[in-house]
This record gives structure tokens, sequence and C-alpha cells, in this order.
């Protein structure tokens, strides 16, 4: 995979990460708090799958795995976000935050974690095409190399 497209992962990752630690205070500094279910798929979905997508980036056979581990965890961290904080009527939503300290921190990182995974998601499919081009490559070159053996008479 492209260095470039390595390092975007990186960092959109992180990025993510550290508003989302923000975005938790504003949770409970707003009283808002989510379901077991919520809460399970955030730890899960959210903050650890991006995770693993990195450490998968590290491994030449699995780039492609982290690469669509990164690209469907953003996609359904900013679904999730979307229904949750705009589309939803609910406690979660950024018209119900009640007034006080943490309510604008609590809207402005919403809105950055649904630009962060909007990115999340472009960057995982940049990784996913860098990762399916490099591995075609690596069975091009594989191939290529079996045919020179067999002219050669080594195989």
């Amino acid at each position: 995979m492209a260095h470039k497209a390595r390092i975007s992962a990186v960092a959109i990752v992180w990025l993510d990460l550290a508003v989302n630690a923000i975005h938790a205070l504003a949770h409970s500094g707003a009283n808002k708090w989510l379901s077991f279910l919520g809460n399970a798929f955030v730890v899960v979905v959210i903050l650890i799958a991006p995770l693993v997508s990195l450490f998968l980036f590290h491994t030449a056979r699995l780039e492609w795995l982290g690469a669509l581990l990164l690209f469907l965890s953003m996609l359904a961290a900013f679904l999730f976000g979307v229904w949750n904080h705009f589309l939803l009527s609910g406690s979660d939503n950024i018209g119900h935050v009640p007034p006080g300290v943490w309510q604008q921190p609590f809207q402005v990182t919403a809105v950055l974690l649904t630009i962060l995974q909007a990115a999340g998601i472009g960057i995982g499919i940049w990784c996913l095409s860098e990762a399916i081009s490099a591995h075609a490559l690596r069975r091009a070159e594989i191939g290529s190399t079996v045919r020179e053996r067999r002219v050669n008479g080594e195989m």
C-alpha cells in the first residue's frame, strides 16, 4: 500500500479517536447516556475496529482486510452518528442538548466526527484500492516467476 494512504489512515484514525474522547466527555458533562447496545457499538465498531485496522496494515497479506475494516468501521460510525446526532429525535440529537457548558462541545464534536468519519470512508476506499492493486501486482509477479521457472526447466 502506498505510504501516503497508510499515513492518511493513521492520521484519520487517531484524529477520530481524539475527537471521540472529547465527545464522550461532552456526553458525560451534558448527562447524555447511550443504551447498553449503543455503548457496545461505540466501543467495538467506532473505537476498537479502526485501531485493529491499523494493526492489519502492518501485515502485508492482511492489508486488504485492514483497509476493508477501516472503510466499514468508518462507514458504520458515520451512519450511527448521522442517525443519532442529526436525524433521530432523541436525547443524542444535537438539538436536544440542554443549554450549558457542554452544549457547544457536544454539538461541535458531533459535527467534527461526521466530517472525520466521512473522510475516513474516503481514506478507507483509497487504502482498499491500493491494497487490491498491490495484491494483484504480487500475484502477477508470482505468476511471472512461475512461468519463468517452467521455461527454464526449474519446475
